[in-house]
C-alpha cells in the first residue's frame, strides 16, 4: 500500500497535527513556490446546525493547511461547487457567509471560488462512463489539487471520504443526475485529476448514521494524508468498520489504476 499517515489530534490545537501528518506523508514536499492549487474541502450544508456538529470541513484544519501553502508561496484557490436548486439545495454562498471563508482565504492570500459561477473549459476524461467534463478554468489549471474530506457514511455511496469528496470537483449544480452511475462520476472526476490530487482527511468529528448530512457526530480526533486517495479511504473505511471490499466506487477506482488498497 502507498504510504498513509495518520496523526491523533488535539481538538484544541489542531495545527500540530495537521503539519505533522502533511509531512510525514510527503504531502509537504509537494507545496512550492508558484504552484497553482486547488484546495476542495467539504462543504456541503450550510445549515448553521448541521455546520456546528462536524458536517463540514473545519476552520482550524483549512487554517492551517492555508498558512503552510502561503508560506510555501503557492497561488492557491480554495473552492466548492453549488449543489441542488435555489429552491432546494444547498446555498455556497451562506456557507461562505456563515464560515467567513472569504476573509479566511484574504488572510492568507488565497481567493475562494465558486467553481459553478466560474468560466468553464471543456476537459477530456477516458471514463468509466464520461467523455468530458465542463470544468472550472480555475479546476483545469490546478497543478495540485488538495481534498480535504470528512470521515461520513453516505447514504448512496456508503462512505464519503477522499475520493467522494472530489464528485463536488463537478461544478454542474444539479448532479444528483449522475447518481445512478454514482461509482463511475466519482472515478471519472478523480481520474481527470490523477497525478495531481493528495488528501487532507479531516477526522476530528466524523459521522455515522444518516450521512452525509443528518447522521450523528462522532469524536474521532485525527487526521490522515496520503498522495494515494484509493489507500486513504481504505483505511478509513476500515476505522469505521466498513468493509472496502464493498464500497462500490473505491473498488472502481482501484481497478482503475487511481491508487492501491494492499
Amino acid at each position: 500500500m502507498s504510504k498513509v499517515a495518520i496523526v491523533k489530534a488535539d481538538p484544541q490545537h489542531v495545527g500540530p497535527a495537521v503539519t505533522r501528518v502533511l509531512e510525514l506523508s510527503d504531502c509537504a514536499s509537494r507545496f512550492t513556490p508558484g504552484l497553482k492549487v486547488v484546495v476542495k474541502p467539504n462543504l456541503i450544508t450550510d445549515n448553521p446546525d448541521y455546520i456546528a456538529r462536524g458536517a463540514n470541513t473545519s476552520i482550524p484544519v483549512l487554517e492551517t493547511l492555508l498558512g503552510m501553502l502561503a508560506d510555501a508561496k503557492c497561488v492557491v484557490t480554495v473552492g466548492e461547487s453549488e449543489v441542488g436548486t435555489s429552491v432546494q439545495g444547498r446555498r455556497l454562498a451562506q456557507t461562505v457567509h456563515y464560515m467567513d471563508l472569504d476573509n479566511l482565504c484574504k488572510r492568507y492570500g488565497a481567493t475562494f471560488a465558486n467553481f459553478t459561477e466560474d468560466r468553464k473549459v471543456h476537459v477530456p476524461v477516458n471514463g468509466l462512463h464520461f467523455k468530458a467534463f465542463d470544468l472550472s478554468y480555475r479546476q483545469a489549471e490546478a497543478e495540485l489539487v488538495i481534498t480535504i474530506p470528512k470521515v461520513k457514511t453516505h447514504k448512496y455511496a456508503s462512505m464519503t471520504c477522499s475520493l467522494k469528496n472530489m464528485y463536488g470537483m463537478i461544478p454542474e449544480s444539479r448532479r444528483v443526475i449522475y447518481h445512478r452511475w454514482l461509482g463511475k462520476a466519482i472515478v471519472d472526476i478523480n481520474t481527470v485529476f490523477q497525478g495531481r490530487l493528495i488528501t487532507l482527511v479531516d477526522g476530528m468529528t466524523a459521522m455515522e448514521g444518516n450521512g452525509p448530512v443528518y447522521g450523528d457526530p462522532v469524536e474521532m480526533n485525527m487526521l490522515l494524508a496520503s498522495q494515494d486517495l484509493v489507500a486513504s479511504d481504505t483505511i478509513c473505511a476500515q476505522l469505521i468498520g466498513l468493509d472496502p471490499r464493498y464500497i462500490d466506487h473505491l473498488q472502481l477506482a482501484e481497478r482503475r489504476g487511481l491508487g492501491s488498497s494492499r
